[in-house]
């Protein structure tokens, strides 16, 4: 199958991101074969808006009652393949765009999802759900969330399985076969991480997570470097993945190995925590 470019939106001039620029950038999984691959009251006449009051029940239900207390539903908003294609493509000349940006960089879309008769289908979405509501963290925290399934993929990053995007937002690309649901929770609840990671974290918690982390390294711990499992917003989303997600999502061994796991790190689920 391929895409009618001509009426997928207006064009843009900016040129796409090449394959050298963004490969020691992107946030998304590296490869299908790898193991996976992300408040305040507001005050006025003294009443707490209905997010802030969303936060403070789940903050309780997380400590009350663990895994099942909060559903990923109240500020998740879940885009089908027509719709995501509808709202992420940007016909650009001869080639189809992803409408989101990552640090400038613009990424391509491969404009064919066929090999035969075979044809790229979108991940599973309820897996994908069902895995959020298993997290033992307040969904609400992240605050907006939209999640984009789609049935293509990225031109130049073929093996990537989802990117998330600091606008509250994550793109789930399409497979040709069916993923495990193990992979699928594994997934989810990365992505979901890093949405943890843009919401609620700054350079004074970041500072604080390296240390508790051991990861003062900054020339062996970086987000830019070529050894993906040495990123640290990679460390930091298998670490929530490990940390909260439920018994699918956390099963497998975390992403940089040559680390103890995090749920042996003193006072890193606590640290989580407080970011609420």
């Amino acid at each position: 199958m391929t895409l009618e470019k001509g009426k997928l939106g207006e064009s843009r001039g900016r040129k796409a991101a090449s394959l050298k620029s963004v490969k020691t950038m992107i946030v998304g999984l590296p490869s299908i074969n790898a193991p996976y691959d992300m408040g305040r009251a507001a005050r006025g006449g003294g009443v707490m808006s209905r997010k802030a009051a969303l936060l403070v029940v789940s903050f309780f239900l997380l400590i009350c009652f663990g895994a099942n207390a909060v559903s990923a539903a109240e500020n998740i908003k879940v885009f089908n393949c027509e719709e995501s294609r509808m709202e992420l493509f940007v016909d650009s000349k001869d080639k189809v765009l992803l409408a989101k940006e990552w640090y400038d960089y613009e990424f391509e879309i491969s404009t064919v999802n066929n090999i035969g008769a075979l044809e790229m289908k979108a991940v599973d979405n309820q897996s994908y759900l069902e895995a959020l509501e298993e997290v033992e963290f307040p969904l609400a925290a992240v605050g907006s969330y939209k999640i984009y399934f789609l049935d293509y993929k990225l031109k130049d990053y073929f093996s990537t399985l989802a990117l998330s995007f600091k606008d509250g937002s994550v793109v789930v690309f399409g497979n040709y076969y069916d993923l495990p649901q193990e992979k699928i929770h594994r997934l989810a609840v990365h992505e979901l991480g890093h949405q943890v990671d843009f919401s609620l974290m700054d350079e004074e918690k970041r500072h604080e997570y390296r240390r508790l982390r051991g990861l003062e390294n900054q020339e062996k711990f970086n987000d830019y470097t070529q050894e993906y499992k040495n990123r640290v917003q990679e460390i930091f989303a298998e670490d929530f993945r490990i940390l909260f997600g439920g018994e699918k999502a956390k099963k497998a061994a975390h992403l940089n190995g040559d680390l103890i796991s995090p749920a042996q790190v003193p006072g890193l689920r606590e640290f989580f925590i407080s970011l609420l």
